[in-house]
């Protein structure tokens, strides 16, 4: 028992390794960023490891709205994203016909392709951050680590900015498209 929880403080820590900035510049490709991060904490005021954001999902050609992954990658870090009224979707494939626990594909971590692991692969990396190929998330010229040393300035690693102490947010759900989003994490697959 200790064991399975010394790893799961340890994985519960990554995630603060993820800035909301680096957060929130994932999201911005498949939605509109309404309000900024709050993150919960327990009842000891600590936080533990959710955020949630008010967003709007962009609509595709059609007039449909393009969904929001049901999980996020950034770097090694992977979590959860829910809201209500999602597609649910395999992490590994996007299948919807079954879920990551039942899935026989196996997904690059380097470049994001299926067939092959990223100990095995040769192909360029994919950012995980970006979508740009030739890069990894520890070298995207967009996340917040890289903006802040360009520009000299001081990295904020201050969990407790941002952080909601509130209890009264409701999932806001209506028809211009516009979600509550709650993001968990970590977890990793194998």
């Amino acid at each position: 028992f200790s064991k399975w929880l010394s790893e799961a403080v340890r994985r519960a820590l990554d995630l603060l390794d993820i800035f909301d900035a680096d957060v929130e510049q994932y999201l911005k490709r498949f939605c509109e960023i309404l309000r900024p991060a709050h993150k919960l904490v327990d009842q000891f005021g600590l936080w533990y490891g959710v955020r949630r954001y008010k967003v709007k999902l962009e609509k595709d050609r059609e007039g449909n709205a393009v969904h929001i992954p049901n999980s996020i990658s950034v770097g090694p870090y992977n979590g959860r994203i829910s809201y209500q009224g999602q597609l649910q979707r395999c992490f590994i494939c996007s299948s919807k016909e079954h879920q990551v626990k039942d899935c026989n594909a196996v997904r690059c971590w380097k470049c994001g392709e299926l067939g092959h692991k990223g100990k095995e692969c040769t192909n360029e990396e994919l950012c995980n951050l970006c979508s740009q190929r030739s890069h990894s998330y520890f070298k995207c010229p967009q996340s917040y680590s890289s903006r802040a040393q360009v520009s000299g300035a001081k990295l904020n690693t201050d969990i407790t900015e941002g952080v909601w102490l509130g209890n009264d947010v409701h999932p806001t759900i209506d028809f211009n498209l516009k979600k509550e989003i709650q993001i968990v994490g970590p977890f990793y697959l194998g």
